[in-house]
């Protein structure tokens, strides 16, 4: 039998371990964005603000206390997230207003988000470890036409937005203006 000066590091090993794939377990991503809200889901000011959805798809609650979103590479430590649960299989809106706001029922980022894309992403408390992100950028947005990842695990813009909900399905991507060479017409 082992001396018992050997069974704490071990419960240790083993409390550490536990807490290593409890958050493991919990994965964090920004499910759907609006980057151009002009009629659709309005903040309580009355306003059409864009709007930022994270989903826990793992099994165990996370405290996003220390989380952070941001538009901007060099500054991964934008908004901050206040103290709060976000249950398994539970969404969390954020809107993307410039507001700032992180208490109430209401969260609101320090930015705003540009509809001809740039750099998004979620952060980890570590302050340098993108939860998810979408970089260099994402792609040119469309009014009132969300993008986040659809059916199959792959990006897809969402004509009928679901903040709070699952997404369905989606599209690819918008079909350029067709050029004709000479021009078209007499």
């Amino acid at each position: 039998m082992p001396p018992p000066h050997r069974s704490i590091p071990v419960t240790l090993l083993l409390v550490i371990g536990l807490l290593t794939i409890s958050q493991a377990s919990a994965q964090l991503y920004i499910s759907e964005f609006l980057a151009e809200n002009n009629d659709g889901l309005r903040d309580r000011d009355g306003d059409p603000s864009d709007w930022i959805e994270i989903f826990n798809s793992g099994s165990q609650a996370v405290d996003l206390g220390g989380y952070y979103l941001t538009d901007n590479p060099s500054a991964l430590t934008k908004w901050s997230f206040p103290s709060l649960q976000l249950e398994p299989r539970q969404f969390l809106l954020v809107f993307a207003s410039g507001k700032d706001r992180t208490e109430g029922n209401e969260l609101h980022t320090n930015f705003k988000l540009n509809g001809d894309g740039e750099y998004l992403a979620l952060v980890q408390p570590d302050g340098s470890t993108a939860a998810s992100d979408f970089a260099p950028e994402y792609p040119d947005q469309r009014e009132n036409i969300s993008y986040g990842v659809g059916a199959g695990g792959k990006f897809h813009f969402f004509d009928k937005p679901t903040p709070g909900r699952g997404n369905g399905s989606g599209f690819g991507g918008f079909v350029q203006d067709t050029k004709f060479e000479p021009n078209r017409g007499f």
